[in-house]
């Protein structure tokens, strides 16, 4: 316990309160965890506090204006939007409370770096679910900073939750098919997750004998 505050027992959530932002989250909605509560729960709460807001019955409308605002920040590529779209009572709400901000000269920003990467994580995850080739995905992801890094944090789940859904991702990586800068992107996910063996197995041989170098790239 720390000032009354007892820290979790999941690894996961535990090593994300490292972060500061992420720990005054915590302590703010102390009062709706218990000790069974893991990283994805923390997750979903808090994006149904900050993004979906008190409004129940007006959340979703809200939650999908501000994936509507990151999905043009993608596809700009702009730090700031023009207001002139964005003039609804649900997205005037994230500005209320401080998701969204207003900066008279230049335009709408979102007003932390997490709050834009809970926003690409959950596009990354629709794009994955509504693809038709894994090419055609990653070509409509994008590839700013900002995006590859919410593509290794969601990758980085999905091998937890599911490594086969994942297998034709990495198998497109083992063989070289995806552009040089998803492919450095994928192997990293790969190599440091927890199943990096079960993705890794068939081609095990190919890393052993080396032949054209991917074992070294491996190591």
């Amino acid at each position: 316990y720390k000032h009354g505050i007892q820290l979790p027992t999941d690894a996961n959530l535990k090593d994300r309160l490292r972060n500061l932002f992420y720990l005054n989250l915590y302590t703010q909605y102390y009062g709706e965890i218990n000790n069974k509560t893991d990283d994805r729960d923390f997750l979903r709460l808090i994006w149904e506090k900050k993004i979906r807001g008190k409004d129940k019955r007006k959340g979703y409308i809200r939650e999908n204006e501000f994936e509507a605002f990151v999905d043009e920040k993608i596809k700009t590529g702009k730090v700031f939007l023009s207001p002139n779209k964005y003039v609804s009572e649900g997205f005037y709400s994230l500005i209320e409370d401080e998701v969204i901000a207003l900066d008279t000269v230049n335009g709408l920003f979102i007003t932390h770096d997490i709050f834009e990467e809970w926003g690409l994580y959950r596009i990354v995850e629709q794009r994955w679910q509504k693809k038709t080739a894994i090419d055609g995905f990653l070509a409509e992801l994008g590839d700013t900073r900002s995006v590859r890094r919410a593509f290794r944090l969601w990758l980085k789940d999905k091998v937890k939750e599911d490594v086969n859904a994942v297998k034709p991702l990495a198998e497109m990586t083992f063989t070289g098919e995806l552009p040089g800068l998803w492919n450095d992107e994928v192997m990293c996910a790969i190599l440091t997750s927890e199943k990096a063996s079960v993705l890794l197995a068939d081609v095990e041989d190919r890393i052993l004998k080396n032949t054209d170098g991917f074992g070294d790239k491996v190591m």
